[in-house]
C-alpha cells in the first residue's frame, strides 16, 4: 500500500490508504531535521579537521626544508602572503554570495576583512617610517603630526567596526560556541590563529628581551607557523560561511530539503 509523509506547520502525518496517523511535529519531524543537521555537522567537521591537519603538515614541512625553499614560500609578498590576501577578499565576495541583497547588513565585517587584507599587504608600515600598530608611532617626535592624524582618521572606522561587531554579535557568538555550531567554531579558530600568529611574529626578538636565545630551528618553525596560520585565518572565516551557503542551496533546490507540504 502506498505510504508517504506529509509535513505542514503543525503536524506530521503518515497516510496509509484511508487511515491517518497523526504525529506531533515536535516529535518525528524534529528528529528528522536534527538527524539531517547532525549529518551535515559531521561532514563539516571532517573538512574542518582536514584543513587544520593540512596547515600543521605545511608548517612542519616548511620548518624542515632548506632555508632558501622556506623563504620562497614565506617571504614578504611571497606565495603564502599573497594567498592570505586573496583569502580575505574572497571572504568579502562569499558574504555577497551567501547573503545576496542582505549582505549590506554585514558591512562592518567586510570592512574589517578588507583591513586584514591590507595589513597582509603591509599597509601598516609600507607608507610610513614606522609601523602604525606600535605605540611609539604616536609618541615619537620623528613622526610628522600630519601622519599621526591621518592614521587616527583611518583607524577610527576600524575601531568602530570592532565595537559594533562585539555589541551586536558577542552574546550570540558565545552561545553558538558553547553549542559547537560549525560557523562559530571556525570564527573562534580564526581568531585564535590571529593571536597565535601575533605572538610568533618576531619571537626571537621578543625572547631576547628576556635574555633567552632561541635555536635557529625553532626560529624557522616559528616563522613558518606565523605565515601559515595567517593563511589559515581567512580559510577559517571562509569556512564559517559554508552553512549559510547550504541554507541558500536548500532554498534554491527544495527537493534537497526535509519533506515539506505548503
Amino acid at each position: 500500500m502506498k505510504r508517504y509523509f506529509e509535513c505542514n506547520k503543525s503536524k506530521l502525518r503518515l497516510i496509509k490508504g484511508t487511515g491517518v496517523i497523526a504525529k506531533n511535529r515536535n516529535g518525528l519531524c524534529s528528529a528528522m531535521l536534527e538527524s539531517i543537521a547532525l549529518n551535515k555537522s559531521r561532514v563539516f567537521y571532517k573538512l574542518y579537521f582536514l584543513i587544520i591537519a593540512s596547515l600543521l603538515i605545511f608548517i612542519i614541512f616548511l620548518g624542515s626544508v632548506d632555508e632558501n625553499l622556506r623563504e620562497f614560500f614565506i617571504q614578504e609578498d611571497g606565495i603564502v602572503e599573497n594567498l592570505s590576501v586573496i583569502g580575505y577578499f574572497a571572504c568579502v565576495f562569499f558574504i555577497f554570495r551567501a547573503f545576496g541583497s542582505e549582505a549590506e547588513k554585514f558591512w562592518d565585517f567586510m570592512i574589517l576583512l578588507s583591513f586584514l587584507a591590507m595589513r597582509e599587504l603591509d599597509f601598516h608600515n609600507r607608507f610610513t617610517s614606522m609601523s602604525v600598530t606600535k605605540t611609539s608611532f604616536f609618541t615619537s617626535n620623528q613622526i610628522p603630526l600630519a601622519q599621526k592624524i591621518f592614521v587616527i582618521f583611518c583607524g577610527f572606522p576600524i575601531l568602530y567596526c570592532i565595537v559594533r561587531i562585539l555589541r551586536n554579535h558577542y552574546r550570540s557568538f558565545i552561545i553558538s560556541v558553547k553549542k559547537l555550531e560549525p560557523s562559530a567554531v571556525c570564527i573562534l579558530t580564526g581568531l585564535a590563529f590571529i593571536f597565535i600568529s601575533l605572538f610568533l611574529d618576531g619571537l626571537t626578538r621578543k625572547m631576547l628581551a628576556f635574555n633567552i636565545d632561541v635555536d635557529p630551528v625553532i626560529t624557522g618553525v616559528a616563522e613558518s607557523a606565523e605565515e601559515v596560520l595567517e593563511l589559515g585565518i581567512p580559510i577559517m572565516f571562509a569556512m564559517s560561511l559554508k552553512p549559510f551557503f547550504d541554507i541558500k542551496k536548500r532554498a534554491a533546490f527544495p527537493s534537497t530539503s526535509p519533506p515539506h507540504i505548503p
